[in-house]
């Protein structure tokens, strides 16, 4: 049975993903993008082909764009007037572009697929196609499984942050973005605090996003702390150093600090210099994306070829996805849609500190970890809202409903967000009740995964193994629902998140309603992000008193696995329990948040060493007496999620042989 319903999906989504339906009416694009240079042009993957498509290559070239300031699609960009200008009145920037596109472009499929880069890393090829690391294509096997080449999308990234902010090397991807200044060229200047935890015991550098006003001002501080409830406390001041404008050193053999461990919290406060106008990132992710799809000239290289473009975005990436729609950029500044459909992966509630002054793209405000510059405020979600906190009425889309281009939208999250990044606030009021979710919205929940699943299992700085859960084969099967609703107008799957109103969401204590077992050796605190209204009048910020949201995270079975949501196989049948949350060890702030780790508790493997535990989850040998019995619980599963649209029809393959591995082998990977 299995097989032929296998062959039904292929087939169906084999057609989707080739589909050309309708071609768009494309306008020549404004002057934004004044040139695109092609830098290189190169084979991808060693020559690799991928099904119909056949080979790709991969174009490097740079944007150089222009922004009129007083446009007030523009305007919006905080200090865009205090930028240089050119003659022409207009502030430039330039950025560097990758493209992967078929060689053969009539055997693409016309969709533009753009990834929001991650601090400059490519992430999508590693998370939708299996593969090693998503900045390099010199390889066969730098492709993965083919996923995307295979279905004939054409890849697209772009710098949107500036050096500032992005590492050097390894790939990584920049723009050049100016910075602001006061009417006398001047520098601006103004208190800013960048966060550091080490988790280690060598390191004592703590790098600065921002260049200090003077490195000898007595005004600058370095507090510290070793857990989320605690004050932090200024360290002497011979127990820290600048180094240069780019790092301050921690005297971590200091006495001051023999109480504090690896997991510490280091907080630099001190006035900067120079900020970036770095909401620019949001005009020119605008901007590029509108000229590839648009501009009829021979200097775009894909001219005529992209009738669609979709946008994905994974945790930092995600964040700025919903900042770029909720700025008001999914209009061009001819007024046309720049994005069908979006995907925020893995963001939580969580928004992006961009478009402000000294603004911390990268800090992403994890329990006590980079709270203090992230952008953890409403609104929460896609909806106009108002707030019944502080009483704002506002929403993610309250820009696109004005101009009526909002995109299609698939909100994706896992356990770790729900703990980690009150993923909760996107789907509740923050008052304990379910909203609606607008008609062009989805939501979906990876129940018991981690952030990013490991390569390997390891306990790291954590108080047990990472957890192996992976979200991958159900974002490629989502993604293909998304793709089909803003192309083709066809329904995606399903929403499917934790919810109150059917018991599946609950506050984290007690232990009892949330349901997680007590397992022999296992700390469960309920540790969870929990945030408020922010009061930003000094620093750190702090939450204003008594204006706290009800953060909620899903309840689980007996075994601990999340209810809510979808499950992949291995949470339906499992061989443990996954968590979203994990806790640190002792020696890296014991019994905090351990950032973007989660937990795999293995089981017993027989009923007598389970009971030798006191373990109250049934053993692997109690619940799959066969090695059949176990395969025929994963086909199940497989064909319910496959039945869903949950997962495609190769990964529900790979799900059952993989059951047969397993079994054949001690259930043991």
């Amino acid at each position: 049975m299995i097989k032929s319903k296998l062959h039904t999906h292929r087939s169906a989504v084999a057609a989707l993903l080739t589909s050309t339906s309708t071609l768009c009416t494309c306008l020549a694009a404004q002057a934004e993008v004044v040139r695109l240079e092609v830098e290189d042009t190169t084979p991808a993957f060693e020559g690799r082909t991928f099904g119909d498509v056949g080979a790709y290559e991969l174009v490097k070239a740079r944007a150089y764009g222009e922004i009129e300031p007083k446009d007030p699609r523009n305007a919006v960009v905080a200090d865009i007037g205090l930028a240089t200008k050119n003659d022409r009145g207009k502030v430039e920037y330039s950025t560097e572009v990758q493209i992967l596109r078929p060689v053969d472009r009539s055997r693409g499929n016309h969709r533009l697929f753009y990834e929001v880069l991650n601090r400059g890393n490519k992430l999508s090829i590693r998370d939708f196609n299996d593969a090693p690391s998503g900045n390099k294509v010199s390889t066969k096997e730098a492709a993965g499984n083919g996923f995307l080449f295979e279905h004939g999308y054409t890849i697209v990234w772009a710098g949107w942050q500036s050096g500032k902010n992005v590492a050097q090397g390894n790939g990584r991807m920049m723009a050049n973005i100016p910075e602001a200044y006061g009417s006398n060229r001047e520098s601006i200047t103004g208190r800013v605090i960048m966060s550091s935890i080490f988790n280690n015991a060598s390191n004592n550098k703590i790098e600065l996003l921002f260049a200090p006003a003077d490195m000898r001002a007595e005004d600058a501080k370095v507090l510290v702390h070793n857990s989320s409830i605690d004050k932090p406390v200024e360290l002497p001041r011979d127990a820290w150093s600048f180094i240069d404008e780019k790092n301050v050193q921690i005297k971590r053999d200091h006495p001051f600090l023999a109480m504090y461990d690896a997991g510490a919290q280091y907080d630099v406060i001190y006035t900067a210099k120079d900020p970036d106008v770095s909401g620019l990132g949001f005009a020119m992710t605008r901007d590029v994306v509108s000229f590839l799809r648009n501009d009829v000239s021979d200097s775009n290289p894909l001219q005529g070829q992209i009738r669609y473009a979709l946008a994905q975005g994974t945790s930092q990436s995600g964040r700025m996805l919903k900042g770029f729609i909720h700025g008001g950029f999914n209009e061009d500044e001819a007024g046309q849609v720049v994005f069908e459909g979006v995907n925020a992966n893995v963001s939580g509630g969580h928004g992006i500190a961009l478009n402000e002054r000294f603004g911390d793209a990268n800090a992403t405000g994890r329990a006590y970890e980079r709270h203090a510059n992230a952008k953890i405020e409403f609104p929460f979600t896609y909806a106009v809202r108002t707030d019944p906190l502080s009483g704002q009425a506002d929403g993610i889309f309250a820009s696109c409903l004005q101009s009526k281009t909002c995109p299609k939208v698939i909100h994706t999250d896992g356990g770790n967000e729900a703990w980690g990044k009150a993923a909760s606030l996107v789907t509740t009021d923050g008052a304990g009740r379910d909203i609606d979710m607008p008609d062009n919205v989805r939501v979906y929940y990876f129940a018991s995964a981690e952030h990013d699943p490991p390569q390997k299992l390891e306990q790291r700085y954590c108080q047990q193994l990472t957890n192996p859960n992976r979200w991958q084969p159900i974002l490629r099967a989502l993604w293909v629902g998304l793709d089909g609703w803003a192309t083709t107008w066809i329904e995606p799957p399903a929403s499917a998140y934790p919810r109150i109103s059917n018991g599946t969401l609950s506050p984290v204590l007690p232990q009892s309603v949330l349901g997680f077992p007590h397992i022999p050796g296992v700390t469960y605190n309920g540790m969870i992000n929990r945030i408020g209204v922010p009061d930003k009048s000094g620093l750190p910020h702090t939450y204003v008193e008594g204006k706290y949201y009800e953060v909620l995270a899903p309840r689980t079975d007996a075994d601990g696995n999340d209810l809510g949501g979808i499950r992949t196989v291995d949470v339906a049948v499992p061989r443990g329990t996954y968590t979203g949350w994990g806790l640190r060890r002792d020696g890296f702030a014991k019994n905090e948040e351990c950032q973007l780790n989660g937990q795999f508790i293995p089981f017993a493997a027989t009923r007598e060493e389970r009971l030798a535990k006191t373990d109250p989850r049934p053993s692997v040998s109690e619940r799959y007496p066969t090695p059949g019995a176990y395969i025929r619980k994963v086909s199940a599963e497989a064909e319910e999620l496959l039945a869903g649209r949950y997962l495609l029809p190769d990964d529900a393959e790979a799900a059952i042989a993989l059951a047969a591995k397993r079994a054949m082998n001690g259930m043991k990977d």
